[in-house]
C-alpha cells in the first residue's frame, strides 16, 4: 500500500492522502486541495511539474501537440455530422416539394387523382429523409457535447489550450 503523505485539508473529510495521488482533489470528498497543500503530495508535484513542462515548452503549441490535434480532428468530424445531417433534411424538404410540384402539374392536364397521389409520395419520400437527417445531426450534436467536456475536463491541456480548442 502506497505511503500516506498527508490528509484531506477539509476538516469534515481528513482521509489519508497517499503520496501515488495525483488529482487536485480529494477523491472522497471531491474537494480541491488548496496550492499549498498541492505541494505537500509527490504525486501532485510531479504531475504539476510535467503540465508546466508540456504547457511551457516552445515546441507545444495547440496545433502541434498530438491530444489537442486529436480534439480538434474529433472536432471536425462532429461539425462534419451536423452538416451532413442538415443538408440531408434540405434534400429531404427539396424532394418532397419537387415530387409534389410535378404531380400537380401533371395533375392539371391529366386528372386530379394524380396530384393527391404526387403529394403523398412526396410525404413517403420526405419524411424518412427528414427524419434521417435529425438522425445524423443529432449524432454531430451528441459528439460535439462529448467532446466539450472531454476538452473541459482534460488535466493534460493548459486552460490556454482548453480555450483555443473550444473557441
Amino acid at each position: 500500500m502506497p505511503q500516506t503523505v498527508a490528509t484531506c485539508p477539509n476538516p469534515k473529510c481528513g482521509k489519508p492522502i497517499f503520496a501515488d495521488h495525483n488529482d487536485p482533489w480529494c477523491h472522497e470528498c471531491g474537494e480541491h486541495f488548496p496550492a499549498e497543500f498541492k505541494k505537500q503530495v509527490p504525486g501532485l508535484v510531479a504531475r504539476t511539474a510535467e503540465r508546466e513542462r508540456v504547457t511551457t515548452s516552445p515546441s507545444s503549441t495547440p496545433s502541434q501537440t498530438g491530444l489537442s490535434a486529436r480534439y480538434t480532428d474529433a472536432y471536425l468530424v462532429a461539425r462534419t455530422l451536423d452538416g451532413l445531417g442538415q443538408a440531408i433534411k434540405v434534400v429531404g424538404i427539396i424532394l418532397a416539394a419537387l415530387i409534389a410540384f410535378a404531380g400537380f402539374a401533371a395533375a392539371s392536364k391529366l386528372g386530379g387523382g394524380l396530384g393527391f397521389a404526387a403529394f403523398l409520395l412526396g410525404v413517403v419520400t420526405g419524411v424518412p429523409l427528414f427524419v434521417l437527417g435529425v438522425l445524423v445531426s443529432a449524432q454531430g450534436q451528441i459528439l460535439k457535447a462529448t467532446i466539450d467536456t472531454a476538452v473541459n475536463s482534460s488535466p493534460l491541456l493548459s486552460h490556454d489550450e482548453i480555450r483555443q480548442l473550444l473557441k
